[in-house]
């Protein structure tokens, strides 16, 4: 079974460095189950060019906190399996992307940047069989275009409202314990 995971928001608590930015240069308090949209420009009273900012820098720095969940769970997880990420940071953030996963995770994985490709093609190129997903607009690509692929959605305030129940192939979860579970669920029955 390979399982294929985004990034920030699934793996790397990228939103707790975005609150403490946004406090530090411009005193905007956000909370987080304030993040109604993945547009987090639509939640603060910032110009989209100081939100580009803030993420162009925090995407600069290769030592973001791991969501400490992922840290036991996915990382026990890879120390005997192999994990696939693909993001959508842009290809330029390849190094600090790396080094990140690598300064919490076991080296057992490939990260994969959108660009030419999107996250539904690597999906299904790749095999994964399980992938992990909290942008709403990645998870209903990704489960239309690989109906065999369980789409797994992580429980976030940006994604509440959207009902995952339209897709056979995509399941509600709320962290790495359960995510880990159900596949682990899977390969004793499989």
């Amino acid at each position: 079974m390979l399982l294929g995971s985004d990034i920030d928001g699934v793996v790397i608590d990228f939103v707790s460095v975005i609150q403490r930015q946004f406090q530090e240069l411009y005193n905007v308090v956000l909370p987080y189950n304030k993040i109604s949209t993945y547009r987090i420009e639509d939640c603060v009273p910032l110009t989209s060019k100081q939100v580009e900012s803030v993420i162009d820098d925090i995407l600069t720095k290769s030592s973001l906190p791991i969501y400490l969940d992922a840290l036991h769970y996915l990382g026990t997880y890879m120390e005997k399996n192999k994990v696939i990420f693909i993001t959508s940071r842009k290809k330029k953030y390849t190094n600090e992307t790396w080094l990140c996963l690598a300064k919490y995770l076991p080296k057992n994985f490939q990260v994969f940047f959108e660009g030419i490709f999107d996250k539904a093609y690597f999906v299904k190129n790749l095999k994964v069989d399980f992938f992990v997903e909290d942008r709403i607009k990645h998870v209903a690509r990704v489960a239309n275009a690989n109906p065999n692929c369980a789409v797994l959605i992580m429980d976030r305030p940006w994604n509440k409202d959207w009902d995952e129940t339209l897709w056979n192939n995509v399941t509600r979860v709320k962290g790495w314990k359960e995510i880990i579970e159900t596949i682990e669920t899977f390969k004793s029955f499989g």
